[in-house]
């Protein structure tokens, strides 16, 4: 026991002498570039609330406007296609169901709306939705929904 005891020994001084002393910390390097700049945060500047009973939405609504549908019957709010309200990729939409007549989004032609839900009906009074578009006519829907 005495031999590895004194082999452990002598290796541990010598992994002391290779180690060495800690020296100072050198010199900091120069700072990295600045990263991108966040976007803008959505800010509604409009609550428009709509009584009608089918309403298309338009430019403005984008990225501004929360829509409030607010009927007492069953009504529509329609996404239509770039080619008749040119909304810019990457725009969201806002709304919701004011009234207690169930509020369904609709397609226009052309338009796909990507939901995670079996439906893009609003389940209840109160019920709120926001879509982005992800692509030209590619909308992804995402809210308080059902079939």
């Amino acid at each position: 026991m005495s031999h590895n005891n004194s082999l452990s020994s002598a290796l541990s001084a010598y992994a002391q002498r290779i180690v060495g002393a800690k020296g100072e910390p050198g010199i900091q390097g120069t700072a990295g570039a600045a990263g991108a700049t966040a976007a803008s945060p959505l800010t509604i500047k409009t609550i428009n609330e709509s009584a009608v009973v089918a309403y298309t939405l338009i430019v403005t609504d984008a990225d501004a406007t929360f829509l409030d549908t607010n009927n007492a019957s069953a009504n529509t709010v329609t996404i239509p296609p770039n080619s008749s309200v040119a909304i810019a990729i990457g725009s969201q939409l806002l709304g919701s169901q004011k009234g207690v007549g169930a509020t369904t989004l609709v397609a226009g032609s052309g338009v796909t709306l990507l939901t995670a839900s079996a439906g893009l009906k609003l389940v209840s009074q109160y019920s709120v939705w926001t879509a982005v578009q992800v692509a030209l006519n590619v909308w992804r829907v995402t809210g308080d929904l059902e079939a």
